[in-house]
């Protein structure tokens, strides 16, 4: 099992655990860092991620390590981000700003967990028939 697989197995009692409170959500943090990875063993790429929330829907940016697409000059992708939270469930659209050559979308979808001050998000991405795993935590 892969380090990513065994991270969402932990979180995933970790949500079933918080969810049996039944606690609702707590406000999004603006800052998050975390990475996705791909189901073929590709290496997961690092992001850091900027979230700004209005009830329940999410607006922010994504900066990414650059691994596809045409060179940029600093190594990094650039996308925007809107989508909702809505109790332990968050789904977002990330779409490409044209850096690298990049512009199209990647939905995301995913599950909150809260613990007091303790933020972390995981779930999975999907690409037209590609899927892959992603997480990302509150950044300190």
């Amino acid at each position: 099992m892969s380090w990513f697989r065994a991270a969402i197995a932990a979180v995933t009692l970790c949500v079933a655990l918080s969810q049996a409170g039944g606690a609702a959500a707590a406000d999004m943090k603006p800052e998050w860092i975390g990475a996705y990875g791909y189901e073929d063993g590709r290496e997961a790429v690092a992001f850091y991620l900027s979230l700004s929330q209005n009830g329940q829907i999410l607006t922010g940016h994504i900066d990414e390590v650059q691994t596809f697409g045409e060179k940029s000059a600093d190594g990094a992708l650039r996308a925007k981000i809107v989508g909702s939270v809505d109790g332990h469930k968050v789904a977002f659209t990330k779409t490409y700003d044209g850096t690298g050559g990049q512009s199209h979308s990647v939905t995301y979808r995913g599950t909150l967990v809260t613990d007091g001050e303790y933020m972390f998000m995981f779930g999975t991405w999907r690409l037209g028939s590609e899927v892959g795993s992603w997480f990302a935590s509150v950044s300190d």
